[in-house]
């Protein structure tokens, strides 16, 4: 799916919008970064953004009408001259744009956030399809990185299992097979994945380990 196509579909969401062309534009390119096949952009998909595209809209329209009525409270006497009414008005729009960009930069946080969750889910729900089934070496692997959300996850897969075998051959030795029948690398039962989860955690509680997410 293309980024105009994305948009198209979420102004038919939203309808009628103060929002700029340029600020809808770039929601939907950050959007469409989270997308990992066009069946996810159902009607849910799409109405749960457009509620957040209009929760943005009654933000900004908010402060700039509060913007406005303090501006006002102000100016309850009229100035001669017109020069310091001027240079308050453009102060105050110089506020409400600083106001703006600093809700701006929350929302792409937030979004970025949300964008490395939801990739990670793929990306793990793809490496145990292909038998990286030892969930805290999974964890460990995939938990403390920061991916590049642009990049599809297929092309993380094999990076990812590289890393994921490396991992559990470190712990279970060169001779384990990290993704084997049972993908514990022990015999097709978990006796090895839980003493292994019971000493990272140790480990862990002892500060020489991260804990697992």
């Amino acid at each position: 799916m293309t980024k105009e196509e994305l948009l198209e579909k979420l102004i038919a969401k939203v309808g009628k919008t103060s929002l700029s062309e340029r600020t809808l534009s770039a929601y939907a390119e950050n959007t469409l970064k989270l997308v990992g096949d066009d069946s996810q952009v159902d009607d849910a998909f799409l109405e749960a953004h457009a509620s957040i595209l209009k929760t943005m809209e009654g933000q900004l329209s908010h402060e700039i009408s509060s913007g406005i009525e303090k501006w006002k409270e102000g100016n309850n006497l009229k100035k001669e001259g017109g020069e310091d009414d001027t240079n308050e008005i453009l102060e105050l729009m110089k506020q409400i744009r600083e106001d703006n960009a600093a809700l701006k930069a929350r929302l792409d946080e937030a979004d970025k956030k949300q964008g490395q969750k939801d990739y990670k889910a793929r990306l793990m729900s793809e490496m145990r399809s292909k038998g990286a089934e030892n969930e805290y070496i999974l964890k460990q692997t995939i938990g403390q990185k920061e991916f590049d959300t642009a990049k599809s996850v297929e092309d993380a897969v094999e990076e990812s299992l590289k890393a994921y075998d490396a991992n559990y051959k470190s712990c279970f030795g060169d001779g384990a097979t990290p993704r084997g029948n049972s993908g514990n690398g022990t015999d097709g039962n978990d006796t090895g994945s839980k003493a292994l989860d019971a000493f990272f955690d140790r480990k862990a509680a002892e500060g020489k380990f991260p804990k697992a997410e």
